[in-house]
């Protein structure tokens, strides 16, 4: 914990010397795109737990699973570490809030080995927080919709993260319905001016991270996939 508040210090004394981060080097994709990456990892490692569509647990290969399980930690700090230093520590709101959710996540590696590392409310919390953060930067600098990330992150939730949550199936029911009709009442056009036009927006974000979940695990099992045929034919030769 001290050597987080340590290097938070020191990220604010450069900022206010140098400003420039590791932006200036690196593309905006590698920053994003490292965060991403952590919570599909962490779709495969709760998969076990609460499934990955409303409940259903996919049958990931064990060897993947084990993988990831093994080497989250590690990606995680890395990809951590990396976002923080990459972002100048700007005041608008955007920044302030991606901050916060850095701290979040800097306390979560802290308690590793923890019951609270493991606490289900506290994982859901981490998880959820991009949510805001993302919406918070896209109306912050406009630069994407911001609808994208708020009820793109929602559908996540919805359809994977709030099954861990222990909840009866009726209040998940209804907090998927009310979801649901707030989605199609901001798509109308009666707030702001989404219309239904712009509804395949919200579907970007869960479908790319859904796939990407696959993706990610078969790629790793390549390895053991060839490890078992050769171990398989070796066995037949003898």
């Amino acid at each position: 914990m001290h050597n987080n508040l340590i290097f938070i210090i020191l990220h604010y004394l450069h900022t206010w010397i140098w400003y420039d981060a590791l932006a200036t080097d690196t593309p905006v994709w590698s920053s994003q795109g490292s965060v991403i990456v952590m919570l599909i990892l962490i779709l495969i490692m709760e998969n076990s737990r609460r499934g990955l569509f409303f409940g259903k647990k996919m049958h990931f290969p064990k060897e993947s699973v084990r993988f990831v399980m093994k080497n989250h930690g590690i990606y995680i700090a890395l990809a951590t570490i990396f976002t923080f230093w990459f972002h100048p520590m700007e005041f608008t709101w955007g920044h302030l809030f991606g901050f916060f959710y850095m701290y979040l996540l800097f306390i979560q590696m802290s308690l590793s080995r923890t019951k609270i590392h493991n606490n289900t409310w506290w994982k859901v919390t981490l998880e959820v927080t991009v949510l805001f953060h993302g919406t918070f930067v896209a109306f912050d600098t406009q630069n994407a919709p911001w609808a994208m990330f708020l009820f793109g992150f929602a559908i996540i939730f919805f359809v994977t993260q709030i099954y861990g949550l222990k909840q009866n199936k009726y209040t998940i029911m209804i907090s998927q319905i009310l979801f649901l009709i707030i989605v199609m009442v901001t798509y109308t056009g009666l707030i702001g001016e989404r219309t239904f036009a712009d509804i395949n927006e919200i579907f970007r974000i869960p479908v790319i991270d859904y796939v990407l979940v696959f993706v990610f695990v078969y790629v790793i099992y390549i390895p053991y996939y060839f490890k078992k045929r050769k171990n398989k034919h070796s066995n037949q030769l003898k």
